[in-house]
Formats: C-alpha cells, structure tokens, sequence
C-alpha cells in the first residue's frame, strides 16, 4: 500500500503525449456530401471541405452560428447549407472556396436543404410553411433566392430527384413517431391535419 501512493504521483507528472500525437477523431465530423472531387461535412458549428481522396481539411464558412446539412451544386462550384446566423435557421449558399454566405430563405420556420435540382434550385423541407402547417412538405427554392415552390407532395423530408429529373424519393415524415401518434389518433391511417 505504501508504493502505491509514489507510483500514482509519478503518473501525474508525466507528460501526455498520446493526444497529441493520434490523429484527429472522425467521429466529430457530421453531415457530409460528397461531390465529384471534394467533401463537405461540418464540425464544431462550422464548414469545411478536403479533397475526396484524403489530405488536410479547409474553412469554407464559419461564421458565428452553426452550418449543417451541406449539400454540393450540380457543378461542385457552390454548397448551400442551413445556418443560424440571424436568430433563425435559413438556407444559405457560398462558394466552394468559402467567402460570405448569401442567405436564400426568410421563413420563420426551419428549412432542411436536402438536394439540388439540375436548373440550380435547392430542394428542401420544411414545416408550417405550406398546405399542412404541421406537416413537412417539400419545396424548391432559387439559389439566388425568392419565394419558394411547393411540390405536389402532400407532405415529405428528405427529398432527393433522380438524375434524369422525373422521379423525386423522399421520406414520408422527418419524425416519424409524432405524426404516428397524430395518425393513431384521427383513428382512419390518415392523418387529421
């Protein structure tokens, strides 16, 4: 018992090193998108992008706020993600190289950029924005901004179109087991919105 106490004090003084020399945790980074050359992801509330076959990553944004859900343009040249700089979350687009975010969205609600379409709009979700005030529904929205279309979904998340542009996939909901219970509720499979 009396060396016990010596060999916890040594530890204490020797100088850890193991941190500082193992590489950094992937488990950190979040939401990437992987474009024909790069990788988007976001870690610690900002950006960032690093070439698709590995090197150093690089800042696209981070402005004071937080950047998620990126998502590479048709081209490779722009990322439009949703960020919370204003006290609310909108979708917003910069460059590949990084430079100021240009905001797209001004709904007070929460936009979820999901895809882009191939005439440079950004398909994304969002609630209480549409037919259903409840529900997610599906919208398109120019890069450049402007008023938003709703899709002829009754409502969805996730939406993605296939290449050729004649087929749109999408989740029924974004959560799942809340609007099961509104369904369950109304009692018909339908929901009661």
């Amino acid at each position: 018992m009396i060396f016990q106490i010596p060999i916890v004090c040594l530890l204490a003084f020797i100088p850890f090193q193991a941190s500082q020399d193992a590489p950094p945790n992937a488990t950190m980074l979040r939401y990437p998108d992987i474009s024909q050359s790069r990788i988007v992801f976001s870690y610690a509330n900002g950006l960032w992008t690093v070439d698709k076959n590995g090197g150093t990553a690089q800042p696209v944004a981070d402005p004071p706020g937080s950047e998620i859900f990126a998502r590479f343009s048709p081209d490779g040249k722009s990322i439009a993600f949703l960020g919370n700089y204003e006290g609310n979350r909108d979708i917003y687009v910069t460059p590949i190289d990084g430079g100021i975010p240009k905001r797209v969205t001004y709904h007070p609600s929460g936009e979820i950029p999901a895809d882009w379409m191939s005439d440079g709009r950004i398909l994304f979700s969002a609630t209480g924005m549409g037919t259903y005030p409840r529900a997610p529904q599906i919208f398109a929205v120019s890069a450049d901004g402007g008023l938003p279309t709703e899709f002829p979904t009754p409502y969805g998340a996730n939406p993605t179109l296939s290449a050729n542009g004649k087929f749109l996939a999408y989740t029924s909901f974004n959560r799942h087991s809340n609007m099961e219970k509104i369904s369950r509720r109304n009692g018909n499979g339908h929901l009661g919105l």
